[in-house]
């Protein structure tokens, strides 16, 4: 198993920001070994969080509703 050079604990990927580039933004972190948890917190982030985690062997998900 590889090991990651960092993980971002609090990652918001899912986040609107990010909505059109957000692939991209996944593959460069990735390629530099860094691991994300990607941290909703509406019901649409957290399930956007939830759908990067699916996709993404190294994004994990957290959800959050405030």
């Amino acid at each position: 198993m590889v090991s990651p050079r960092l993980i971002d604990a609090h990652s918001h990927i899912c986040f609107n920001a990010y909505r059109e580039d957000a692939e991209a933004v996944i593959a460069r972190a990735e390629e530099e070994g860094i691991w994300q948890i990607a941290v909703g917190s509406q019901i649409d982030t957290s399930r956007r969080a939830i759908e990067y985690a699916d996709r993404h062997p190294h994004i994990w998900a957290a959800v959050g509703l405030h």
